[in-house]
């Protein structure tokens, strides 16, 4: 007995929900930081906070409507290098990094691929 599927057939219905679910986990994130957009600039990490919660909301809406897909998935995906590298030099193992990792991944993937069918495309 063997088991043959297609699934190539299904790509854009797949990029869809993976723009879908990277841009609502951003959104989120963003969302988290704008709390530092009213504190004073006092560092650098300050600074970056404050980018943050500007940037990562708006590529999480550019990848809802497939808009500058690969743009906005290339950002976010410096944004989880940078992360990474945060976490990894705070003395973070491998083990630690994992949910950062997979977010680095699927922005790279989106950032190669396009958003697919189901897109308002530029």
């Amino acid at each position: 007995m063997s088991f043959h599927c297609d699934c190539s057939k299904y790509r854009d219905h797949a990029l869809l929900l993976l723009r879908l679910v990277i841009a609502a986990i951003f959104i989120n994130h963003g969302l988290m930081k704008v709390g530092s957009l009213s504190a004073p600039v006092d560092g650098v990490m300050n600074v970056i906070m404050k980018v943050l919660a500007i940037v990562e909301p708006l590529a999480g809406i550019a990848l809802i409507i497939g808009m500058w897909t690969e743009i906005a998935a290339t950002v976010l995906a410096v944004i989880m290098i940078g992360a990474l590298y945060v976490k990894l030099s705070g003395g973070s193992g491998l083990g630690k990094v994992e949910f950062e990792a997979l977010l680095l991944m699927a922005s790279l993937l989106l950032s190669t691929t396009g958003p697919g069918k189901f897109a308002v495309k530029k």
